[in-house]
């Protein structure tokens, strides 16, 4: 499963500064994902502003099964410490996040993987 995460409403060269940061945190909490830089545009020079993540089938069992996922929860807790919004997109599924506490972002990350919408 590949989820990937951008920052909208900043500049590329501030995009890949938040991708660089996520990525390292992202890559520190867990062995189940691999993560890929992604330029937004073939013809620029930035190191790639959007996160690809690429899930192994335990961290999609995790992000699915909703409260406790640890991925979630530090991803929620990179956005809060940095004041950044990010936009999730999984296949057809794009939501821009912001504002989420570490324990809402589990259920936000699960309802879009499920595909239902987020309980309040």
């Amino acid at each position: 499963m590949e989820l990937s995460i951008s920052f909208p409403g900043k500049s590329t060269a501030e995009a890949n500064e938040l991708a660089a940061d996520l990525q390292s945190e992202i890559e520190m909490m867990n062995d189940h994902v691999e993560v890929q830089r992604v330029r937004n545009h073939a013809d620029t020079l930035d190191f790639g502003a959007t996160l690809l993540l690429v899930l192994a089938a335990p961290a999609v069992i995790e992000l699915v099964k909703g409260p406790g996922t640890e991925l979630a929860k530090g991803i929620a807790a990179w956005m809060k410490r940095t004041g950044t919004s990010i936009s999730v997109k999984l296949g057809d599924k794009d939501v821009l996040v912001k504002n989420v506490d570490s324990d809402d972002l589990p259920g936000v990350m699960a309802a879009i993987a499920s595909g239902t919408p987020p309980k309040p």
